[in-house]
């Protein structure tokens, strides 16, 4: 029998209809290679998908327009005990508050999106990463993930910052995601991990699931950011980068190995990540140069030019005026051996003890949640170096730091805070002198966060 031979089926290759090019078209729709009506202002593909239509060049292509974005209609809230949850559905079991009564929404059932959004943000995204092989063939930004970001615009995005900087992040920050990939997965991430933190505690594998994916966004979101910082930036990449800095060093502070105290650092056996987290304030540093975040032209300048992270805030070298030497009780200045002559250069404590000591006993809030920060504004190489050899006093210090943060409930913050916080308490405890350090602590509990502005007890000599 002669053997049956497989040949391959001859097709007619298919003719497209001819028709008459637009050479004055749009630059978004030469981009999708797309027949444009030319209609001024704006084309009606350009309408239809959604983005700012421009005919002369000088936008960018396929920036969203703002007012066809991000149309989410939540449906009323249920009240529901536990749920399965993947990507697109970790907002399910989300604590929720009305009329004072705490109660538990499923995920959305009615979205509300133009259909057409998500492939222009896709478009975008791939048409906007520099370099190809980090183009990922089957990941794309779908209708769920877009709900994910909505998540990040109506709500965690007035979490970071402070309330000055949220419509910045509302609004602005959402559109430079649509156009930089590693932005994108790091706001992505971010959201995830809100969605963990407000999860149903009864149902745990649900924040668990929202924590792993939140960790794939991140790791994405890292290697696409290194790959861009590895090449000469663009000027259009520049505030981008410097968001992206921001929410790396609030997911940072957010993720925690273990919620178990005896799982964390100090307690847990050494390794060599430990305060990795911390020494991204110095990377923040690097990016802050790089952004330069207060040129004119940028969409921070204004809003923070009073919180640079390269310098130490005026007002942390303010002297009181009933004292001439900095404002710390006596006691600490006895323990961290600090005198009226003492400075940063010759004492690692000083600064650090100094920005604590301003303000004890205030509570932790949106608005001031910044000057809290400054701690990581004043750690020094040399600081740090004590930090990883556990020196017992700057070990008290963090200690100090993270009462503070815990007077609050900040989702980013006050998770590491509690938890290392009391891994604190416990390893001073087994410390030989240590003890007086850890009553120190509890006395400053007894006294933190109980009044809007800080009151003398903790700057009384004894």
């Amino acid at each position: 029998m002669p053997a049956v031979v497989s040949r391959p089926r001859v097709e007619t290759a298919r003719k497209r209809r001819a028709h008459a090019k637009s050479r004055k078209g749009c630059g978004n729709c030469k981009l999708r290679r797309i027949k444009c009506d030319e209609a001024q202002p704006s084309c009606k593909k350009c309408k239809l998908y959604g983005v700012s239509c421009d005919y002369s060049g000088l936008e960018s292509s396929l920036d969203l327009d703002a007012q066809g974005s991000f149309q989410v209609l939540l449906e009323p809230n249920t009240v529901v005990e536990s749920c399965s949850l993947d990507e697109g559905d970790v907002e399910a079991c989300v604590l929720h508050q009305e009329n004072g009564i705490n109660s538990w929404i499923p995920p959305l059932d009615s979205i509300s999106i133009n259909s057409s959004l998500t492939t222009v943000i896709d478009d975008s995204l791939r048409f906007n990463t520099s370099n190809p092989n980090w183009i990922n063939k089957s990941w794309h930004f779908t209708n769920k993930r877009l709900v994910i970001l909505s998540r990040f615009r109506e709500r965690t995005s007035v979490t970071i910052g402070n309330p000055q900087m949220a419509p910045l992040y509302r609004d602005l920050i959402c559109q430079l995601a649509c156009k930089h990939s590693f932005l994108m997965h790091m706001l992505l991430s971010v959201t995830l991990m809100h969605d963990a933190h407000l999860a149903n505690p009864l149902a745990a594998a649900s924040a668990t699931n929202s924590s792993q994916i939140a960790l794939e966004h991140w790791n994405t979101a890292s290697n696409l950011f290194n790959d861009v910082l590895s090449r000469p930036i663009p000027p259009s990449y520049r505030d981008a980068i410097w968001a992206t800095g921001v929410f790396i060093g609030a997911a940072s502070f957010w993720s925690i190995s273990s919620t178990n105290p005896y799982d964390v650092w100090p307690l847990k056996p050494e390794e060599p990540d430990d305060l990795s987290w911390l020494r991204i304030g110095e990377g923040k540093k690097h990016l802050w140069r790089l952004a330069q975040p207060l040129r004119s032209d940028s969409i921070f300048c204004g809003l923070i030019k009073d919180h640079s992270c390269l310098t130490v805030p005026e007002w942390t070298a303010i002297e009181t005026a009933t004292e001439s030497g900095p404002y710390i009780a006596a006691r600490v200045m006895k323990i961290f051996g600090i005198t009226p002559l003492s400075d940063e250069n010759d004492n690692a404590y000083y600064h650090p003890i100094l920005a604590l000591s301003k303000c004890p006993n205030i509570k932790l809030t949106h608005e001031n949640a910044l000057n809290f920060l400054y701690i990581m504004a004043v750690i020094t190489p040399e600081f740090l170096k004590l930090l990883e050899a556990k020196e017992m006093r700057a070990v008290f210090i963090m200690g100090w730091w993270y009462l503070l943060l815990t007077t609050g409930d900040l989702w980013w913050m006050s998770r590491r805070a509690k938890i290392e916080g009391q891994a604190i308490r416990i390893w001073l405890r087994r410390q030989q002198g240590g003890e007086e350090l850890a009553d120190l602590l509890d006395e400053i509990e007894r006294h933190a966060g109980v009044e809007e502005v800080a009151t003398a007890w903790f700057f009384e000599k004894v």
